[in-house]
């Protein structure tokens, strides 16, 4: 699996691949991973205004499809989207928050159902109400604040936040709880809370 972390002004992704027959994307010594940060910014920018557009549902779908039609033809089959909730903030004062935010929902899903073979996608930083009930095809939902695996107070922190959260989140969303580092010395106990909450254990 290949991890690629692309900022840009209203989402981030990081995305994942599994096809290595392909000129994959890679961050690694000596490839110019700026590269293909640049190029897959670039065919975005013509949607910076999106927001401008919100009336115009095609152009939000661009918004999505001009990136993620780029990173599927690299072989790239999903992705990561960080900081859904800005639409909330965003979109106060233009019309309609919830509105606009099903708007871009809809346009998302259909970009990564056209785009990922197997819809491929983890949201994240979406637990404001106007995007958990506006999520239905893409319901795989990070549950956790970031994990930082460097702070052993932190583990067990980690794991009681998300336990409480997909309470809730587990009876409409499929919870995510974040990597964990196989190697770690309480690796275990992150398998086995992540078995016991039914979630996804991502290897790379």
């Amino acid at each position: 699996m290949t991890l690629i972390y692309v900022p840009y002004q209203l989402f981030s992704w990081r995305f994942c691949c599994s096809d290595q027959s392909r000129p994959v994307p890679r961050l690694h010594a000596g490839w110019n991973q700026f590269e293909v940060i640049t190029q897959a910014v670039k065919a975005v920018e013509k949607h910076m205004k999106t927001f401008v557009h919100r009336e115009k549902k095609k152009t939000v779908f661009n918004f999505y499809n001009e990136l993620h039609s780029y990173l599927a033809s690299y072989g790239v089959d999903g992705v990561k989207v960080d900081v859904q909730n800005i639409i909330e903030t965003l979109g106060s004062g233009h019309g309609g928050r919830v509105s606009l935010t099903r708007s871009y929902h809809q346009a998302f899903k259909a970009s990564v159902a056209r785009n990922f073979a197997d819809k491929g996608c983890i949201s994240c930083m979406c637990h404001n109400t106007d995007g958990l009930y506006s999520a239905k095809q893409t319901a795989v939902v990070r549950a956790s604040d970031d994990f930082y695996p460097r702070d052993p107070a932190l583990h067990t922190i980690h794991i009681s936040s998300v336990a409480y959260i997909s309470l809730f989140l587990g009876e409409f969303m499929q919870p995510d709880w974040d990597t964990f580092h196989s190697l770690d010395p309480v690796a275990d106990y992150h398998g086995a809370a992540r078995a016991l909450g039914g979630c996804a254990i991502y290897v790379r």
